[in-house]
């Protein structure tokens, strides 16, 4: 979803069931902003086997512009179950956004600085993200991203009306996104898993 300006976005979401231990499939669970043009992105990011130890972790990520290495904070150690709040906020003092990924029921957190996107024309979204995936047991269980919130510069709420986006090529059966009539603080992203 595009936006003219947005300088926080929090969201909530439970470590999902773990995809397959067999599978070398590695997942990505996040929310997001990047600029319209979508050449760069920052993220807290849940991340499954991203370290090849088959295990959750959780990281604070951005990409340059035009650039295919991301930066990420150092990750840390999450359960299934777990409560993860991600949250992007934007420091007008220095030009630059904060991302945080923390693990709610151990109170541990990550964070990474940058100033490699602005807060205007932007677009916000949450995702589920993999590679080497095969089939169903390799991607993790639903997830439902809840308490979003999205504030502008003067920390008033901006509206987001979610337009769901399924990659119709992913090997997978049951992705579908579900999207709530008239509420944008929650989106369910459906495995079959």
């Amino acid at each position: 979803m595009s936006v003219d300006e947005i300088a926080q976005f929090i969201a909530y979401w439970d470590v999902p069931s773990s995809p397959s231990p067999q599978s070398d499939s590695i997942v990505y669970l996040f929310n997001a902003i990047e600029p319209s043009n979508g050449h760069a992105i920052i993220q807290p990011v849940l991340e499954w086997n991203k370290h090849s130890a088959k295990d959750w972790t959780g990281s604070a990520w951005y990409f340059p512009p035009y650039q295919n290495e991301g930066y990420f904070s150092t990750p840390i150690d999450v359960d299934v179950g777990d409560t993860i709040k991600g949250t992007m906020g934007w420091n007008p003092g220095n030009n630059k956004w904060t991302i945080t990924f923390k693990d709610e029921d151990t109170g541990v957190s990550t964070v990474n600085i940058t100033g490699c996107i602005g807060y205007q024309d932007v677009k916000v979204f949450t995702a589920l993200e993999g590679y080497y995936v095969d089939d169903d047991s390799e991607v993790p269980g639903d997830t439902t991203f809840y308490n979003m919130r999205f504030r502008d510069l003067n920390l008033q709420n901006v509206d987001i009306e979610w337009l769901p986006d399924v990659d119709g090529t992913a090997p997978l059966t049951g992705l579908r996104v579900e999207i709530p009539d008239g509420i944008n603080t929650w989106v369910k992203l459906h495995t079959a898993n």
